[in-house]
């Protein structure tokens, strides 16, 4: 199993548990909580940015304090897989650029 895999299905899991503590339904989550990851750029390939992403913390927004590396925070609930969610981290980290 690769990282974004194992990554992406821990972040399925846990959006599972906190929205079921939650209360939250289909149509609307009250959970307000992130997956805030350290992003490192690993240079270029073909012309396309290399990003990795380790996981920080699964919090909300109020109890994360931050850190000291460069980092980007995903909405939770996460339902997608190893792709969509290196796409996610990519978007993400991009958009801070």
């Amino acid at each position: 199993m690769t990282h974004y895999e194992e990554l992406a299905k821990h972040l399925t899991e846990r959006s599972e548990e906190i929205c079921a503590d939650n209360e939250c339904t289909e149509d609307e989550h009250n959970c307000d909580s992130y997956a805030y990851m350290q992003v490192t750029s690993r240079g270029c390939i073909d012309g396309k940015e290399r990003i990795d992403a380790m996981l920080l913390t699964v919090c909300c927004s109020d109890y994360f304090q931050g850190s000291a590396k460069e980092y980007i925070a995903l909405p939770l609930p996460f339902t997608g897989d190893a792709k969509a969610l290196k796409a996610a981290v990519e978007e993400e980290w991009l958009s801070l650029a």
